[in-house]
């Protein structure tokens, strides 16, 4: 039983508005359901950064003036978008390593699987965990390589603004002097464009939040039926704010065996399960300045939908 998920359902679903947290939508199933979720036409965020980094990945790689480079990638998924920033790396005749970090097992195996194929000569160093745990090792990490932290995706929209702040804050003081960030952010934009990309015609986002019960399920011994539970993602235009919610589509118990629990659900009650923010440009610069770093440069796609900035401490 993995104590830290068991710990936030637990104080998730006995609180007044529930809540789950979306780093545990990644198990196997759901990180399966996410490559869908990438492949579907109505997804553009990773196509937007893929095309980012094949237009840009040389000039990414030339705004780093060390030639012994750390990479660290937060989230890092399948690695699909980032093998074309290693192989510009490889073509630079730069000296680094590549450490991809996840939570999700599965993910990390295919990524490693999928460059030792297509950039064998690349050292990839797995890392499963937290965000915040590996903060904590870079930040008493004492080894001369120059760190260039990946976090694409536009991950940081899991947190709110304040949120972001704070995550943003703990990565800056766990970086040296001369570090970078390397970071996507999904820009604000049409909510008929947003939306489908979070609640898809074809049920493909739904599946992926059900999973969560799913995985509850079978982690806790619950019998969450989820045929009684809807998805629904709402966008806030003002605040950016994409929000994902189980709603409960009747009054019931489920119950939750290895946690000794019965959770009561009201017709109509939700549980919010992920928060995606898209960011005004300005908006993000305020939120760099404040925690620090030097914006560097930003590149972006023909649509201007998304964008990846460098910065710097």
């Amino acid at each position: 039983m993995n104590d830290s998920f068991a710990k936030e359902v637990r104080e998730g679903l006995s609180a007044p508005s529930k809540r789950l947290s979306s780093k545990y939508f990644y198990d196997e199933t759901g990180s399966k359901i996410f490559q869908e979720i990438m492949a579907m036409p109505e997804y553009y965020p990773t196509k937007c950064e893929t095309r980012i980094f094949q237009a840009h990945a040389e000039d990414i790689i030339a705004l780093s003036t060390s030639n012994h480079l750390n990479i660290v990638e937060l989230g890092a998924g399948d690695a699909s978008k980032t093998y074309y920033l290693l192989k510009a790396l490889t073509q630079s005749g730069k000296n680094f390593t590549y450490s991809p970090l996840d939570i999700s097992e599965e993910a990390l195996s295919q990524a490693k699987d999928s460059l030792n194929v297509r950039l064998p000569e690349v050292e990839v160093r797995p890392i499963r965990g937290e965000y915040f745990e590996v903060l904590d090792r870079l930040s008493q990490d004492t080894e001369a390589a120059t760190k260039l932290v990946l976090f694409l995706g536009s991950n940081l929209g899991n947190f709110n603004y304040a949120g972001a702040e704070a995550f943003l804050k703990q990565l800056y003081d766990a970086l040296k002097p001369g570090d970078q960030l390397f970071i996507g952010i999904d820009l604000k934009k049409s909510p008929t464009i947003i939306l489908p990309a979070y609640s898809d015609p074809a049920g493909i986002t739904a599946r992926f939040n059900l999973n969560l019960l799913m995985r509850i399920n079978k982690e806790f011994d619950a019998d969450f039926n989820t045929k009684q539970f809807k998805h629904y993602a709402s966008y806030e235009a003002e605040t950016g704010e994409v929000r994902s919610f189980l709603i409960s589509q009747k009054a019931q118990d489920v119950n939750l065996k290895k946690l000794n629990m019965t959770i009561h659900f009201d017709a109509m009650e939700s549980i919010h399960t992920e928060i995606s923010k898209k960011y005004g440009q300005e908006e993000f610069k305020q939120l760099i300045r404040s925690v620090g770093f030097t914006w560097k440069e930003a590149f972006y796609d023909s649509n201007m939908y998304f964008m990846d900035v460098l910065m710097e401490k």
